[in-house]
């Protein structure tokens, strides 16, 4: 009985279950091996989506399976969410440490933020598997990563050494010569044509040798021909042959970013035809992409179509989305028809359409056509129906700035991106810091509005060039030159930017044909013309052009301040000042009421130079009375009192700058020596005194306080005052007198 009850009992059950479960654990591992199969299989056959049901049912069974983590990396990655990937990337590097795959997933992930950690697992693993070619993809990468492109070029000339059938190792080596063409044009060094045959070979081989995605190769052939000079037609041709062949095979994210990319280099070139093709397969695919809707609509109005269509088209597409009919919108406002884009727009919001993008939408329409008082009845509007909306707050913020509240816009800008950061309002951040001097600022602002877009900015990357330009960052303004060119033709004011750029970094070759190339235009954007004639006016091989695109210029326009100072300055250099007199004098009688400050201040200056006395001080005193606060207006005021021993109105003319509060250190210092000039020693003093407080580390203030102390007689003051400069500066203009007072003192 104890043994039927043993045999039929629980004992038995415990031997069927375990029984049951070994059975299982069988049938799990096998699921496991069969999702991974068949995930490889649709790799295989370029069905990405299949693929990665497939690695997370295997998952479902396997929580650990360090080959289906890996593949869900590859797969997300290459869709274009990184995130989406971070959970896989950890996983398989918790379960694995050593696995090659995990390792190199990692070190992409942390490269950014723990360069030097991301380094030391790559050089483990090479270390560890000399002979496993991924190890040295992912050092290439890492050196790549960190500026190192020799480094990068030979890690993966070794990978092709160990794996000469492995593709990957090909693509690596072309993206390795993408990079070293991209580091040359960034430096305008000369690019010779085996580097471009280089990398298009690499990816050719890389399709040879059956690479997953073909077609991804085929658009990073295009983009190096693209960088090679005189190739357009055939680049034209090649970016058509690999969006076709994504269109056909590639992944949805494969295939926008291939008509994406062919649609750039189209624009860049001005090939219509391409252009129109990759823009109606780039909307179709993402209708989303608002930019790519304005430059087909803007297409069909160059060829002469109706870019209506175009607009129906993008509406249609989303219809219950604000920012379609702001588009449509801004088209009718182009076509001049202002009230009917307000009326369409405020009456998609009656419908319900996002009410608070759609009347900020109107608001900023009404400000833009600088109808102040509708865009602030809009702006009520929207602050009594949306009070703490984002959209609000930026409509707000643009009002106040229209109406020059630029402190108190700068104050709501700042909290709005603390609560609700955004491209706008970034975007619009940055421009409020460079006008309040705030480079800095305005720099960390623009590169979060690129930042927090998912599409390239143009407008932003432009923003992005001239601030960085103004900071000195001249190597960065070009980078995002280059951006924009690889993507578009660079409009007049950005190629002139990019010509100072070369200059400042010591190309001045490249800078020089830039500047030339645009002058041959018909009509010379006057940028151009001025810094042509700035940077190249006084050499003899171009002085002769310099003058006569700034001639033409002023026959345009009469009053440009900039050409009429740079052909004076011309002129000056050339020893032609009766030249440059009677131009003063014709341009001040273009101007029949007042004449402006800057003109009467650059004739005086020239009259002085040139030994014309008729009229010269009255030039200057109008200059100083109506902009005391006019560089060298004062100065000159005051030199040509001084050329008829005149100190007394000198030092009148410095005291009404002081009293117009256009007073700064330098002028105090001036101000101080017409005292001592003058006698008034007292005064000079206490001049001096007050200018020391605002500069203490100037040695002129303090050599010139030495003199007067020594006047007064208080000669060990003296001394320590001079003392005190010298100390600050062992060669400021007055160094040897201050010794030769020290001295004697």
């Amino acid at each position: 009985m104890k043994t039927r009850t043993w045999l039929g009992g629980p004992a038995w059950l415990l031997v069927l279950l375990a029984l049951c479960s070994t059975s299982a654990c069988h049938s799990d591992k096998q699921r496991v091996a069969d999702h991974l199969e068949q995930g490889q299989e649709y790799l295989r056959n370029a069905r990405p989506a299949e693929a990665a049901l497939e690695f997370q049912s295997a998952l479902k069974f396997d929580p650990d399976s360090l080959a289906a983590h890996n593949r869900l990396v590859e797969i997300e990655i290459s869709n274009g969410n990184p995130a989406a990937a971070l959970f896989h990337v950890w996983e398989a590097y918790r379960i694995d440490p050593t696995d090659a795959d995990a390792v190199l997933h990692l070190t992409t992930l942390i490269r950014a933020d723990e360069p030097e950690r991301a380094e030391a697992l790559i050089e483990a693993l090479v270390e560890r598997e000399p002979d496993n070619p991924a190890g040295y993809i992912g050092q290439s990468d890492q050196a790549l990563s960190r500026g190192r492109t020799r480094d990068a070029a030979a890690a993966a000339r070794k990978a092709m050494e160990l794996a000469p059938d492995n593709p990957i190792a090909d693509w690596q080596y072309g993206y390795v010569l993408q990079a070293l063409i991209r580091e040359r044009q960034i430096k305008a060094d000369p690019i010779e044509d085996d580097i471009y045959d280089g990398a298009i070979d690499a990816f050719e081989r890389y399709i040879r040798k059956g690479g997953t995605s073909p077609w991804n190769a085929q658009i990073e052939q295009a983009r190096v021909m693209a960088a090679w000079p005189g190739r357009n037609q055939a680049t034209a041709a090649q970016f058509r042959i690999a969006t076709e062949h994504a269109l056909e095979k590639g992944t949805f994210e494969e295939q926008s970013r291939a008509a994406a990319q062919s649609a750039d280099f189209a624009r860049a070139t001005g090939n219509t035809e391409l252009l129109e093709w990759s823009l109606n397969h780039l909307v179709e695919r993402k209708p989303r992409n608002y930019r790519s809707w304005r430059d087909l609509a803007e297409l069909h109005s160059k060829q002469r179509k109706d870019p209506e269509e175009v607009w129906q088209r993008f509406v249609n597409a989303l219809p219950t989305e604000a920012r379609p009919h702001i588009e449509y919108a801004r088209h009718l406002v182009f076509a001049w028809k202002l009230d009917e884009a307000i009326e369409y727009l405020n009456t998609k919001a009656r419908e319900g359409i996002d009410p608070p993008a759609l009347l900020g939408a109107t608001a900023a329409t009404q400000i833009a056509a600088g109808r102040i008082s509708d865009a602030t009845a809009t702006v009520k509007r929207l602050e009594r129906q949306h009070p703490n909306h984002p959209r609000t707050i930026l409509q707000r913020v643009q009002l106040e700035i229209r109406k020059g509240q630029i402190a108190g816009a700068a104050r709501s800008l700042r909290a709005l991106v603390e609560e609700h950061p955004g491209y706008n309002a970034y975007l619009l951040l940055a421009g409020i810091e460079e006008v309040s001097d705030n480079l800095d600022a305005a720099i960390a602002a623009i590169q979060k509005a690129i930042a927090s877009t998912s599409f390239f900015s143009y407008e932003a990357e432009r923003v992005h060039a001239r601030l960085l330009a103004n900071r000195g960052d001249y190597p960065g303004a070009i980078r995002s030159l280059l951006a924009i060119q690889e993507r578009m033709k660079l409009s007049d004011a950005d190629q002139v930017l990019l010509a100072r750029c070369r200059y400042e970094t010591g190309r001045e070759a490249f800078g020089r044909k830039i500047l030339r190339d645009l002058l041959t235009s018909r009509r010379p954007p006057s940028d151009a013309v001025i810094d042509f004639a700035r940077r190249e006016g006084t050499q003899p091989e171009s002085a002769d052009l310099a003058r006569r695109e700034l001639e033409a210029l002023l026959r345009r326009e009469p009053k440009h301040w900039d050409a009429v100072q740079e052909l004076t300055r011309l002129d000056i250099a050339a020893d032609r000042r009766p030249h440059a007199l009677e131009r003063l004098d014709r341009l001040v009688l273009a101007w029949p009421n007042v004449i402006p400050a800057p003109i009467r201040l650059l004739r005086a200056q020239v009259s002085a130079d040139a030994g014309r006395e008729a009229g010269t001080l009255a030039d200057a005193k109008a200059a100083f009375e109506e902009q005391p606060r006019l560089r060298g207006a004062l100065e000159m005021l005051v030199a040509l009192h001084l050329r008829k021993n005149q100190i007394g109105p000198a030092i009148h003319a410095a005291e009404e700058a002081r009293r117009a509060g256009a007073f700064d250190a330098s002028r105090r210092l001036l101000l101080g020596q017409l005292y001592r000039m003058k006698g008034r020693d007292g005064d000079a003093l206490a001049t001096f005194e007050q200018a020391l407080e605002s500069d203490p580390n100037d040695p002129t203030l303090h050599y010139q306080l030495g003199l007067v102390l020594r006047t007064l007689d208080r000669s060990a003051e003296a001394s320590v005052a001079f003392e005190t400069a010298l100390a600050l500066s062992s060669s400021f203009p007055e160094a040897d007198a201050a010794r030769r007072a020290l001295e004697g003192s």
